[in-house]
């Protein structure tokens, strides 16, 4: 369906007025020798870090062979500046590693699923919810609202379901009632590979252990997609032998 007017309108209303500065303190460009760190620690879109200010500061530096991290600490904002910056960097010609710092909520949160290696503080916090918006109008207006609020959750839910695994209507069922994640359950859910200081579980070991545990009749034991999530690797082999 179409984006409702209620939304335009509040976006156009609110660039409108945006200040005309290239100095966007949220957003800071860094370089660190080994490689670019780019901060976002604001919001996402409308008076924070819009996906043309990101782009000026990381197009740059998208080179091939390159080395880029992205930092975060936001609680979120706009869906589409969102969606065009997670965009950028899962495209990207560099390898860009995305870092939650201290939040990465709301539109913050799919934007570090688009890091080849998403690495979490060990403090750090990621929070996951439905698309919201501020809606007026007669009630066709409202219902076009809630239509395309219930499209871009389920777009979102996409999202995490191609990152973490699972399927996108569960993901949706749990942006329905606001999930906060700490870094270890980050880790254990698939939003995030590890947690800084420490070392991702390599995809080979997994590998070499689906070979090495066969059931009694000579079959693999199928491992989650997931590989740091071990309670799921013990229910699997539980149920193998069973």
């Amino acid at each position: 369906m179409p984006i409702p007017r209620n939304y335009l309108k509040m976006r156009a209303a609110i660039l409108a007025n945006r200040p005309e500065t290239s100095a966007h303190p949220g957003l800071s460009v860094q370089n660190e020798g080994t490689g670019i760190r780019v901060n976002i620690y604001d919001d996402i879109g409308y008076w924070g870090c819009t996906a043309s200010d990101f782009m000026t500061a990381f197009a740059p530096h998208d080179v091939v062979g390159g080395t880029i991290d992205v930092h975060i600490n936001s609680p979120g904002g706009d869906v589409y500046d969102g969606l065009a910056i997670y965009h950028a960097i899962k495209h990207s010609q560099a390898t860009v590693n995305t870092h939650v710092d201290g939040l990465a909520a709301s539109a913050a949160s799919f934007i570090a699923m688009a890091g080849k290696e998403i690495i979490v503080g060990r403090n750090s916090r990621m929070m996951i919810h439905d698309a919201s918006t501020m809606a007026y109008g007669n009630a066709q207006d409202m219902r076009e609202t809630a239509e395309w609020l219930d499209e871009e959750s389920d777009n979102i839910a996409d999202i995490y379901a191609q990152r973490a695994g699972g399927e996108a209507s569960a993901w949706r069922e749990t942006m329905k009632g606001e999930q906060w994640y700490s870094s270890d359950q980050a880790v254990a859910a698939g939003l995030a590979d590890r947690i800084e200081g420490t070392q991702a579980v390599d995809d080979k070991i997994v590998s070499v252990a689906a070979t090495l545990f066969t059931t009694p009749t000579g079959q693999p034991v199928p491992l989650p997609d997931n590989p740091s999530d071990y309670d799921e690797i013990v229910r699997a082999l539980k149920g193998a032998f069973s």
